[in-house]
This record gives C-alpha cells, sequence and structure tokens, in this order.
C-alpha cells in the first residue's frame, strides 16, 4: 500500500482549494447598481423609420444621407441606430440664409 502524504496547508489564500472556498467573497453586482442614464436628446437612439418621422423626411433620404456619410449611425447586429441629437446638426447644417431681402415692387 502507498501512503500518500497530504500536503500543509499555507497560510495565504491563495493555497489550496479548500483553503478558497472558505474566503468571504463580495457581493456580486446587481442590475439596480447600476448608475442610470436618463434618456435626453443627446444620447437618444432612434431606428431609421423614427428618425424619418421626427425630422419629416422620407426613409429612403435617410438611407441615402447615411450611406453617403452625412449621418452618424450606430449599427448593432442588423439595427442601424441613429442619435436623435443628428436632426439638429442635420437642420444647421442644410440652412442657407436669404441672399438678398425682397423688395416691393411698384408697377
Amino acid at each position: 500500500m502507498i501512503n500518500i502524504a497530504t500536503p500543509s496547508h499555507p497560510d495565504d489564500s491563495s493555497g489550496c482549494c479548500c483553503c478558497r472556498r472558505n474566503q468571504v467573497r463580495p457581493e456580486p453586482r446587481r442590475h439596480r447598481d447600476r448608475p442610470t442614464v436618463k434618456n435626453t436628446a443627446e444620447n437618444e437612439l432612434l431606428s431609421t423609420k423614427e428618425f424619418a418621422a421626427r425630422a419629416h423626411l422620407p426613409e429612403t433620404m435617410v438611407q441615402q444621407l447615411r450611406r453617403t456619410g452625412r449621418l452618424a449611425y450606430n449599427k448593432i447586429g442588423r439595427r442601424v441606430l441613429i442619435p436623435a441629437s443628428e436632426i439638429e446638426r442635420l437642420k444647421a447644417e442644410s440652412f442657407r440664409p436669404a441672399r438678398r431681402p425682397l423688395q416691393h415692387r411698384d408697377y
């Protein structure tokens, strides 16, 4: 018969599995511990359809703006999400002031 000697337990907690099993583990984080993010216009993500409705544009125009790189977007899997803040940027970009004020003509 073979006599197997048991190893001595080290003093630190990085020792054998029975020592690690007795360690006190921290509580796991729950979803309620996460900081809440308020859904504001700056961080709100819209689908192409929602963006088109809010910007009063056809969906095909939104898709064309996205393809040409004039519209920022995020792609998560198959979903295309556009930040709501892009509506204001797009409006500011496309604004053109009048060249000269209209004058009334007397005939």
